[in-house]
């Protein structure tokens, strides 16, 4: 595209003309704004003038780059959103409707794509646009008037959702039947200019003028018909449009990428009270941006540490950044590449790989065996009160997590909560005993579970304080804190020379079951801070999660529930059906619908799932769909990997974030085994966390009927929400 000289006469001249339409009204300006568009592809293209149908056009167009592509890879998909805008302006063409001030931004941004990829980059008076385009409509709408505006679309959409239950399976129909509309229109026009043309009907016969004007008649005919089967359609039509219209607007002024990265003034004001000299906790509901800080505050670490501790040639040895899963350490990496902050990426890393390499090197022949409790238990398990299982929970995820001693066990009776039967001195003094001969077992073996091998490593540094070989950590920064057990923190703040900086919710918490931070000595009062503005999801996600957590009586939750959401978006949609097969297909036409008809690059997509064996069989269809696909705790996955869309487990998906997110819930993937309210707990902030992790869309596909009550609250949530914009039905 470099190469190609694009003539189009006074197109700078047109484009000052554009500038001066800045600021009136958004539905004259984005009919003008296309326009252009067409007028360039006119002129670019033998014959594109004399064309009906847009679409045409533009597949024209599309042959025309062809022959030279332009550099930007997404140049098809920019195309795709100059139709689709052309398509919303038509209510304005046809039926005088309004745009919005957001809609015409999103509207110029993809414009000044199509001048991009047609040769005109450099073109001087794009500039004009592109640096006023964010203050043009600013004062000319109030806030709450627009905000009431999209709140009608919201609802429209809603009730459309709610009617047309298998709008899916109409659109690719409903698309067919333009396209052959626009086609007999084209036919038709040039039927009727032959007719029309005294040149040509004088040099034909009787009979071919007959048969001209018969064609005419049938192509009439046909159009007509079509028409009629479009019109029964028309619902369909209007679902997609409200979506279309929705999706534009939570998608204006960012791409992905600068969306995740930027900064709020809130976020800002929390960096800048992280002063590295105590233990600090940042926290905060789902999309308040606790990771982004918590990266922003690891680079001031590594500068004052690589200037004021002198240690710049270790680092990787002197600063950590600690988080739950290797998919974690990948995606705070391409958060730390995108924010420009590269040069940490060697210290990001997961807390089980930093125990590891400690415990290492106290002794070379130590190791961790994570299956090593399940072998021993089914070999010492006495008792006649717990099974295997609860044994388990007992002894790993109780008294090694919580780094229990014998005298607080059995003499002091420690509370156990969460843990769901209640236990007499003589079966804790059991218990005890199994424990003393599974560490002895452990110890003969050199192989350690997970949460003892933390204990080991603990009471190294207990005995040896004056180890610098062991203990040569000075900051340790934890994403997602509320998931270490408390020996594991207790470790941490033995191993590090200066303080813990940690990013946590405990509402978020999916795998432990009691706040791990008062257990493991860490005292906070005075060095927390709570972000409230949520920037990821949309007000309409938030306000649906925030009702799923709202819905239940039996569970609490902290202060950190107190958030607000700004962006406008579309509302989540909730399928329902209780035969398995019809979710899973459901959710594929809808992720197919988001990219073909909404625009969405694969990558900005991801379906969740209960397990690994559902990714897989979604992997397997989307292939036979002809779409690529990654599964995110794959080790050859990476997120800055484009055209695939992701795939994900429930608890996988923590910590990150997607622009669609899918979610295929027909049943609750097994948790530990702790008593029923912790469960139910757990279940409620599992898919909490899942729903959250959407930052424009969220469709969730679950059973009508279900008998866990995690899965049943969400319909109640949903119907919160339905009340709250049936005060829009205007």
């Amino acid at each position: 595209m470099q190469n190609r000289k694009v003539e189009v006469k006074n197109l700078g001249n047109k484009i000052k003309r554009l500038y001066n339409l800045l600021s009136v009204d958004e539905g004259f300006y984005s009919l003008a704004l296309h326009s252009l568009a067409e007028n360039i592809i006119n002129q670019s293209c033998d014959g594109a003038k004399d064309i009906y149908n847009f679409p045409d056009k533009l597949e024209m167009y599309r042959d025309y780059l062809l022959t030279d592509p332009p550099q930007q890879r997404n140049w098809r998909h920019i195309l795709g959103n100059i139709k689709r805008d052309r398509d919303n302006t038509n209510g304005v063409r046809h039926n005088f409707e309004r745009i919005s001030g957001e809609e015409a931004m999103a509207m110029t941004y993809n414009f000044l794509n199509f001048c991009y990829i047609s040769g005109f980059k450099e073109l001087q008076e794009l500039n004009l646009i592109k640096e006023n385009i964010e203050k043009a409509w600013d004062e000319k709408i109030a806030p709450i008037e627009q905000r009431e505006e999209l709140k009608s679309a919201q609802f429209k959409l809603m009730m459309s959702q709610r009617q047309n239950k298998k709008y899916e399976e109409e659109i690719d129909e409903l698309k067919a039947l333009e396209r052959g509309n626009a086609q007999l229109k084209n036919e038709l026009d040039a039927v009727k200019r032959q007719l029309e043309d005294k040149t040509t009907l004088a040099e034909m016969r009787d009979s071919k003028i007959d048969e001209l004007r018969q064609k005419k008649r049938n192509l009439e005919d046909q159009l007509k018909e079509s028409q009629k089967k479009a019109q029964e359609l028309e619902p369909v039509r209007e679902h997609l449009s409200y979506l279309e219209r929705l999706s534009n607007y939570s998608r204006t002024r960012r791409d992905y990428e600068r969306s995740i990265i930027k900064l709020t003034p809130e976020q800002n004001d929390v960096l800048n009270k992280i002063k590295l000299n105590h233990d600090y906790l940042v926290k905060g509901s789902a999309g308040t941006g606790k990771t982004l800080v918590l990266l922003k505050a690891l680079a001031k670490a590594f500068e004052q540490g690589s200037q004021e501790l002198g240690f710049e040639e270790s680092a990787a040895q002197r600063i950590v950044l600690l988080t739950y899963t290797n998919t974690l350490v990948r995606y705070n990496q391409y958060l730390s590449d995108i924010m420009q902050e590269a040069n940490v990426n060697s210290v990001i890393m997961t807390s089980d790989s930093l125990f590891r390499r400690t415990l290492k090197r106290i002794d070379p022949s130590y190791d961790v065996n994570y299956d090593v409790m399940d072998d021993l238990i089914a070999q010492y398990n006495s008792t006649d009160f717990f099974s295997n299982r609860e044994l388990y929970t007992e002894i790993e995820d109780f008294i090694f997590a919580g780094a229990i001693s014998e005298e607080e066990y059995i003499d002091k009776r420690i509370p156990r909560k969460g843990l769901k039967l209640p236990l007499n001195n003589k079966q804790r003094t059991v218990v005890w005993n199994i424990t003393k001969q599974l560490v002895a077992d452990m110890e003969s073996r050199g192989e350690f579970s997970k949460n003892y091998s933390r204990l080991k490593i603990l009471a190294y540094l207990q005995q040896h304080p004056e180890d610098a070989d062991i203990r040569d950590i000075s900051f340790v920064f934890l994403d997602e804190a509320q998931d270490l057990a408390a020996v594991e923190l207790m470790t941490l703040k033995t191993l590090a020379n200066r303080p813990l900086i940690m990013a946590g919710d405990v509402d978020q918490s999916i795998y432990g079951f009691s706040s791990p931070y008062a257990r493991a000595g860490i005292e906070l009062p005075g060095y927390t801070k709570i972000l409230r503005l949520n920037f990821r999801n949309t007000a309409a996600i938030h306000q649906f999660s925030e009702y799923y957590r709202s819905v239940s009586d039996e569970i609490e939750y902290d202060d950190t529930q107190d958030s607000e959401a700004f962006r406008e978006g579309p509302i989540p949609e909730l399928v329902l059906y209780d035969d398995k097969r019809i979710l899973f297909n459901s959710l594929i036409k809808r992720a197919i619908i988001f990219i073909e008809h909404l625009g969405y690059d694969p990558e900005n997509l991801a379906i969740l799932a209960p397990t690994k064996k559902d990714l897989k069989r979604f992997q397997s269809e989307l292939e036979n769909k002809g779409y690529e696909s990654g599964i995110i705790v794959e080790r050859e996955f990476d997120f800055a990997q484009e055209n695939i869309i992701r795939l994900s487990t429930l608890h996988s998906s923590k910590g990150v974030d997607f622009p669609v997110v899918l979610i295929y819930l027909p049943y609750m993937p097994p948790m530990k085994d702790v008593d029923e309210v912790t469960l139910n707990k757990m279940y409620h902030n599992l898919v909490y966390v899942a729903c959250t992790r959407a930052m424009d869309h969220l469709v969730i596909a679950t059973k009508d009927e279900s008998e866990h009550e995690a899965i049943s609250d969400l319909k109640l949530a949903y119907e919160k929400l339905e009340q709250e914009f049936e005060k829009y039905d205007i």
